[in-house]
């Protein structure tokens, strides 16, 4: 028995180390900026190793909030960001940036690697500058906050001046000439590094990518963690997410006999994925560490509507319809705790709120957002599975703004 015990106790220890390691490494391979910062307490190193794993990190609307910034920067300088107010993070939220350090650092790298080459861009073509410059302004804006949390976060450790420094990210710029031979599309992506100049046919695409990252069209795999640490989505500011860190989708459905759009939002912060193939009626599956929440859209077509008179009243048809609630969530223990149509913008709804387990000593609270269009219900799932019902019921209640507000902002056009 002890020696079971030894042998875990090592094993937790030895991904600690490597987390720690992953860390240091995720700054050399790329996280450069200024040499000085604002607000600092100087916590020890060592207290990364007593940090607690923060898989799922809460938010806070009422977080303590503080200035901070780079300084000793030119607005000129490639990795000058902006001043804004940061979240004075607890413990789970320094476990988080421990336990996720590497995806984080990777949004951060795709961040100063485009504001580099925004500098570039404008130096050669000076046509372009005044939008290179745009964009950059939009970068600062949206992504700066980010950064800023997390380089916050290392100064908390007295870190930030020994990793990010304009001389680490040179060393990274040589890695990358001396490395070209084996990836020659990094002297057309940065040709700056090489002694050359960009081609019009690049740096537009360029302008496109970004285009995505600031925009509402699209988003980036490797940003999705790092605005998991943005402190507008840590304190679950929903009017900034609505505007600022969402991105359109638009779903084209069969609806005999036309087809329908089905337009509406998802934070970038949320990893979107497909359903399992025999799974006929969601649409898509959305996931966030923040939180802990899961979900999805679904659609169902063809529905009979017997003799309802009205949409409301469908929907409460459709609300003592046990079994097909639970299909829509997979669930066969279900237990409703509510039902009731209420009006979301320009929709009726069905709001069924419920909970259930998936696993054994495994709590969940959900919500179902159900609304019609002629012949087809649309619908909107959002789970928090955890340890205690106190745990999963106040993920919920917190997000409860955002559900409402991404419910509102779709839109079905035929």
């Amino acid at each position: 028995m002890e020696n079971n015990e030894t042998n875990e106790n090592n094993k937790n220890s030895k991904k600690r180390k490597i987390t720690i390691v992953s860390i240091i490494l995720l700054i050399v391979l790329g996280i450069a900026g200024a040499v000085g910062y604002y607000y600092s307490t100087r916590l020890k190193i060592e207290d990364f190793t007593k940090l607690p794993e923060a898989k799922y990190p809460k938010t806070n609307k009422n977080m303590k909030m503080v200035n901070y910034a780079t300084y000793r920067l030119s607005n000129d300088n490639p990795f000058y960001f902006s001043e804004t107010k940061v979240c004075e993070l607890e413990k789970d939220l320094r476990g988080y940036f421990v336990d996720n350090a590497i995806d984080i650092g990777n949004g951060c790298v795709r961040l100063f690697t485009y504001c580099k080459m925004l500098d570039a861009i404008a130096k050669d073509f000076p046509e372009l500058s005044a939008k290179a410059k745009e964009y950059k302004n939009k970068l600062d804006s949206i992504y700066g906050p980010a950064y800023l949390q997390l380089l916050y976060c290392m100064d908390e450790f007295g870190k930030a001046n020994i990793f990010f420094s304009e001389e680490k990210f040179k060393g990274i710029e040589e890695k990358i000439i001396k490395s070209a031979e084996k990836n020659p599309l990094s002297k057309e992506r940065m040709p700056y590094l090489f002694g050359q100049h960009y081609t019009k046919e690049m740096a537009l695409q360029i302008f496109n990518e970004i285009e995505v990252m600031i925009g509402n069209k699209g988003n980036y795999k490797e940003l999705i963690h790092f605005l998991q640490y943005h402190p507008k989505t840590l304190t679950c500011y929903v009017q900034y997410i609505l505007s600022n860190l969402c991105c359109g989708k638009t779903l084209e459905m069969e609806a005999s006999p036309n087809k329908l759009n089905w337009t509406f939002l998802i934070p970038k912060f949320w990893d979107v994925s497909l359903p399992e193939s025999d799974d006929p009626y969601t649409q898509l599956l959305f996931y966030s560490k923040i939180d802990n929440i899961s979900g999805g859209v679904g659609y169902y077509n063809n529905i009979n509507r017997q003799n309802a008179e009205s949409d409301e009243a469908f929907l409460k048809e459709i609300s003592g319809k046990v079994d097909f609630i639970k299909g829509m969530v997979n669930i066969s223990n279900l237990n409703i705790t509510r039902n009731s149509v209420i009006t979301l913008g320009d929709k009726k709804v069905l709001l069924v709120e419920y909970s259930g387990n998936k696993k054994a000593n495994m709590f969940l609270d959900g919500r179902i957002y159900i609304f019609l269009s002629k012949y087809s219900i649309f619908a909107y799932m959002f789970n928090v599975e955890g340890l205690s019902k106190e745990y999963c019921f106040n993920s919920i209640e917190r997000n409860i703004p955002l559900f409402d507000e991404l419910v509102k902002a779709c839109k079905i056009t035929y």
